[in-house]
């Protein structure tokens, strides 16, 4: 067997692996090179070295209302940044009761047609429907069905003030997650 001029001196394998690593590819990533990779700061990092600066320039009032205006920008992030992971953990945790009772409500209505008045339900599923469609992603889930039987004070009012935010939502305004308190 002629042997390749890149190769080493051993005889060839039976499996080819000589012919996938060859020596003249070996370091051709960053990682074999020995470049650092720069990593990018944290948020809460970023604002912290920001506030150290602040705090080291001092007197300097040009720098340091650059450096307050980037402190301000940097609190607004990790604040919305915040409602983002709070909106992910809640959307996580509410999906599968959300799908469940989508299935039990498109159930009821396919029954309706069945049943001898099937106006008045069908009202009712919809706005149930809208409201496990358009719940607010940053509040803890109200389930419908859960509870009904006894219907405790507090979770029909927390139902109703979301119904309320969800129709003043598609009517223009904005949600408000005051009205709705976790107790």
């Amino acid at each position: 067997m002629p042997k390749s001029s890149h190769s080493s001196t051993k005889a060839p394998s039976k499996h080819g692996l000589e012919k996938k690593f060859k020596p003249w590819r070996k370091g051709t990533s960053s990682k074999y090179k020995g470049e650092k990779k720069v990593s990018k700061q944290s948020l809460k990092n970023q604002l912290r070295s920001k506030k150290r600066l602040l705090a080291k320039l001092g007197a300097n009032e040009e720098e340091g209302s650059k450096l307050t205006k980037e402190i301000e920008a940097l609190t607004t992030e990790i604040s919305g940044k915040k409602v983002q992971t709070l909106e992910r953990a809640y959307s996580l945790k509410y999906h599968a009761i959300k799908f469940f009772e989508l299935q039990k409500l498109r159930r009821l209505s396919k029954k309706i047609p069945s049943m001898p008045s099937p106006t008045a339900p069908t009202n009712v599923i919809e706005s149930a429907m809208e409201y496990v469609n358009d719940y607010p992603k940053g509040v803890k889930y109200v389930s419908i069905f859960k509870g009904t039987c006894d219907s405790s004070h507090s979770h029909v009012k927390k139902r109703s003030a979301i119904r309320d935010g969800i129709s003043k939502y598609w009517g223009g305004g904005v949600f408000e997650e005051e009205k709705v308190v976790d107790g």
